[in-house]
């Protein structure tokens, strides 16, 4: 009978045919190592389901429930499995080939599979009358620990190139469907079996991870190695909980982001907020205010002036700043918030509660009795960010014709000369990534190259994300700086 693309794949992986085994059914690339790939996974046809029966029948219809608990770092809330958890891909595997009753503390009652894993004891009762591939695939389940690997190159709907990121140990992949989610440099944490020359993704959850993630997993490895020259596979076994919780740690932020703490470029925490005051006349105001655009000159300001029949003022708007900017050398100035001024009403802009208590201290100093502090409207940063109709910020207008100027060659060369001395600077600066060392410094011993180097990939990623995008001869200097180069 012909399998039908939307169905449940007959390998029993969960997944739809589709999706899973099809293009391999379909695939046309007879080599060898080709032909053991299809033969493995033909063997494991319908092994899933017997397997979960096999558990229920042998271990009860708890183990689930304290494997899960325990896969999970025994977290608040996870006593029942969740089948529709996105870790079902690596939690499973984990499960029968990983996991074993702890002796002292389970609710199995036959103590002979105690300290067993599902597989083990699988391989042990029904190896004898099983498929040779499934036999030696399972074997080398049972044998694998999960570990981080970096993904080095990818072929789509063919494979990709790992590097254990734990072990150092490199490998070729065979695997179709992961490449649609993988990317090159990403990071995973995954099971990895070797069987007949081959190596096979058994254990990988439906994403991959960041670049710079590879810092922490890097600071794992100092931690397991404890002056060992290598990791090996039984240091693996004895850190997988730590493995775990490391991976649990760094999905969540994958899968549950949350609003980080945003700052402006003086470091303060974002505290979108309005200052708003009255004032004796629009006139004297913008006089004793219009230096505040330091870079402005008076003409420049003039031309935002709308002045009503009789020449009074009737509205003008500018920007408060100031030279240069603590986060961004390259940039030769730094926008601290905006200023309204109406016939009787000013009305200034700031992202901060620092930069709202200066700038009423400026206002306070150079108008005297002619400002009176009225309130400060509170904004969320949801609302900020959003630039809705009246949010503060550019209009949509404003904005379009932002992205027209970018366009302008002149324009487009000045935005590409402050990125590009944004980031000749970066590698002199500490980081918290790198415990406070500078880049330059950090490269110095094999860890910290590797760091560097996660964070270098890191930030070309999103520089690729932005309008316009950087001149990648950006992180070649960079690289050619710290000795990375290739």
């Amino acid at each position: 009978m012909k399998n039908q693309r939307n169905a449940p794949c007959p390998c029993g992986s969960g997944k739809k045919y589709k999706q899973c085994c099809l293009a391999v059914d379909s695939a046309r690339d007879d080599t060898p190592n080709q032909l053991i790939w299809r033969r493995v996974r033909r063997a494991l046809e319908g092994y899933v389901p017997r397997m979960i029966s096999f558990v229920d029948e042998v271990y009860g219809p708890d183990a689930i429930h304290e494997a899960w608990s325990e896969f999970m770092a025994f977290e608040e809330g996870a006593d029942e499995f969740d089948p529709d958890t996105p870790h079902l891909q690596l939690f499973m595997p984990w499960f029968f080939h990983c996991w074993s009753p702890d002796p002292h503390d389970t609710a199995v009652e036959d103590e002979s599979v105690h300290d067993r894993s599902p597989t083990t004891e699988y391989l042990a009762r029904r190896g004898r009358s099983m498929d040779p591939s499934l036999h030696a695939y399972l074997t080398a389940c049972a044998a694998t620990p999960l570990s981080f690997y970096e993904v080095l190159s990818r072929q789509p709907e063919r494979g990709f190139l790992a590097r254990d990121i734990l072990t150092g140990e490199e490998c070729s992949v065979l695997e179709r469907s992961a490449t649609a989610t993988l990317a090159k440099n990403d990071i995973v944490f995954a099971q990895i079996v070797r069987v007949d020359g081959i190596a096979m993704l058994e254990a990988c959850p439906p994403f991959g991870m960041p670049p710079i993630n590879k810092i922490a997993i890097l600071e794992l490895r100092d931690k397991i190695l404890r002056g060992a020259e290598r990791v090996t596979l039984d240091m693996l076994r004895d850190y997988d909980m730590e493995m775990r919780e490391l991976y649990l740690s760094l999905a969540e932020a994958i899968l549950y982001p949350s609003m980080p703490q945003l700052q402006n470029t003086d470091g303060h925490v974002l505290s979108p907020q309005q200052l708003i005051f009255d004032i004796d006349s629009s006139d004297a105001s913008f006089a004793a205010l219009k230096s505040l655009a330091h870079e402005a000159t008076d003409d420049e300001l003039l031309q935002s002036v709308q002045r009503d029949r009789a020449g009074a003022l009737k509205r003008v708007r500018f920007d408060w700043t100031k030279a240069g900017n603590q986060k961004n050398p390259g940039w030769n100035n730094t926008v601290l918030g905006f200023i309204d001024i109406t016939r009787k009403r000013l009305t200034c802009e700031v992202n901060s509660d620092e930069r709202a208590a200066e700038l009423r201290g400026l206002i306070e100093a150079r108008l005297g009795p002619a400002a009176r502090y009225r309130l400060t409207k509170m904004q969320s940063i949801e609302a900020a960010l959003a630039k809705g109709p009246g949010a503060s910020g550019p209009s949509e207008a404003e904005r379009a014709e932002m992205a027209r100027l970018q366009q302008e060659p002149a324009v487009f060369a000045e935005i590409q000369r402050m990125m590009a001395a944004h980031y000749d600077t970066w590698p002199s600066y500490p980081l918290p990534a790198l415990g406070g060392q500078t880049p330059e410094k950090a490269v110095g011993d094999a860890t910290g190259r590797e760091k560097v180097e996660a964070l270098l990939r890191e930030m070309e990623r999103g520089a690729a994300r932005q309008a316009p995008a950087l001149d990648p001869q950006v992180f070649l200097r960079l690289r050619e700086r710290l000795g990375l180069a290739d």
